[in-house]
């Protein structure tokens, strides 16, 4: 990893906003639309990845990596798959298949949507000193 949280994994640059548990929060420098990192550099590691849209942080997706370092899982927040807006893709042995969130990942969802707006929060008031 480079200085200050920036690093490029398969040639595309992220900068990490903030770390919670084994989830680190990041964001894409790269114009037009986002995806998860392909790999991990750490093995078991869960990535949040955002942008910015009219202003306002969006949480794109969540990516499980295994020990291996490859997406396990992925969630997707804001693009629709077969009817369901928010849907998690599981990657098993070279297969791909959808299903809606579970109630863990609802949670997770819940949970770094409010870390972010904390993260928002925070940065703003250091803005408006």
């Amino acid at each position: 990893m480079g200085g200050r949280g920036t690093y490029l994994i398969k040639e595309r640059k992220y900068n990490t906003l903030f770390t919670i548990d084994n989830i680190k929060v990041i964001e894409s420098n790269e114009p037009g639309n986002v995806s998860a990192p392909y790999n991990s550099i750490t093995p078991e590691r869960i990535y949040a990845t955002t942008k910015i849209i009219n202003g306002i942080r969006e949480l794109k997706t969540i990516t499980y990596y295994d020990n291996d370092r490859q997406i396990v899982i992925r969630i997707d927040l804001t693009a629709s798959h077969a009817g369901l807006k928010e849907h998690a893709h599981y990657f098993k042995n070279g297969v791909k298949t959808f299903a809606a969130l579970n109630d863990e990942q609802k949670k997770l969802v819940s949970k770094i949507r409010k870390e972010i707006t904390e993260y928002e929060f925070s940065k703003k008031q250091i803005f408006d000193l």
